[in-house]
Formats: C-alpha cells, structure tokens, sequence
C-alpha cells in the first residue's frame, strides 16, 4: 500500500512540476530600465506561457519583448512563477508534457 502511494506522489510530482524559461530582452532599439521586483509598480501584464516536453520547449512566444513594446515600457521588473492555477492544469495537460507558467510585469 505504501509503494503505491510513494509512486502516486512521484508521478504527480512529475507531471506539475518543469523546468521553463523566459527570456528577459527589450525590443530591438528600445531602451528599457530593468528594475529590482517593485511591488509598488503597477502590474501592466499578467499572462501564461505555454511549454512542451515539461519546460523545454515553448509552444507559445517566452520574450518580454512583446510586452514591453505593447505596453511602451521605459522601466519594468518580471516574475515568473507556477501558480496554484497552472499546477491544477499541469495535473490534466501534464500527461501530454504541455505545461504553463504565469509571467507578471511591472512597470511604467
């Protein structure tokens, strides 16, 4: 009974748990601010990230270039993290190894 639940626990952490990343760049002759996490800057972006095979290849684009030039950014701070809602979709989409991942921006 207890391996079971042992191997229960190992395949579910597997299937919400990856490794993605996100590329922090400014668009193409824009210059941008990077700023330590500021949680008095108003969140101008909040979005997910699409990965494949749990985190190494983006399905959907990882750059925060498309945001900053979106929103005309002249300073931002980004986080990246696994939201209690992203590790409920991971269960279900996991077994597919397609997983998200919430990006929030900052900025002004």
């Amino acid at each position: 009974m207890s391996l079971k639940i042992v191997v229960a626990v190992l395949v579910i952490g597997v299937m919400v748990s990856g490794c993605a990343t996100v590329n922090v760049e400014a668009p193409r002759g824009q210059s941008v601010i990077l700023q330590p996490s500021v949680e008095s800057q108003p969140v101008v972006s909040k979005g997910k990230i699409w990965y494949a095979l749990y985190g190494l290849v983006p399905i959907t684009s990882n750059s925060t270039a498309d945001v900053i030039k979106k929103e005309k950014l002249k300073e931002a701070s980004f986080r990246t993290y696994y939201g209690f809602d992203d590790y409920l979709i991971s269960i279900i989409t996991g077994i597919i190894t397609v997983q998200p991942k919430t990006l929030e921006v900052r900025g002004k």
